[in-house]
């Protein structure tokens, strides 16, 4: 797998996580139907994507039998896919998404800063 098709599957990947479109998945032309069916198969497999039940059709309808085991091993290794990779990618772009949309948490978990003790008014000097 070159780098150009990396990034196309990544980003294609991302776009459908907040706007999925089960259809896009089936035609698209710009991405191999196989790379697509071992994608798909994976991320249904996650717990962070969503769409698990499309994505598992989508799958298996793109690449007949990749829902077993030793296939989609197979199919992963002859693509050549970083799947830690692409997945790391796919979550951190989703998240920077949010974040550029104001529609994730400004801070997880929340931690208050301590006051600092130069601010602090209640503090008397004996000049």
């Amino acid at each position: 797998m070159d780098k150009d098709d990396l990034e196309q599957l990544t980003q294609f990947c991302t776009d459908q996580r907040t706007a999925f479109d089960p259809q896009l998945w089936r035609t698209n032309d710009r991405l191999d139907a196989r790379l697509l069916a071992v994608t798909a198969h994976y991320l249904s497999m996650t717990s962070w994507y969503g769409h698990e039940l499309e994505l598992e059709l989508i799958a298996e309808e793109l690449l007949p039998g990749i829902t077993d085991k030793r296939r989609f091993n197979t199919e992963l290794s002859e693509l050549g896919m970083d799947i830690r990779y692409l997945s790391a990618t796919i979550r951190y772009r989703s998240e920077m998404r949010r974040v550029a949309e104001r529609t994730s948490q400004r801070f997880w978990p929340f931690t208050a800063v301590p006051e600092s003790r130069e601010s602090r008014t209640d503090v008397t000097r004996a000049d």
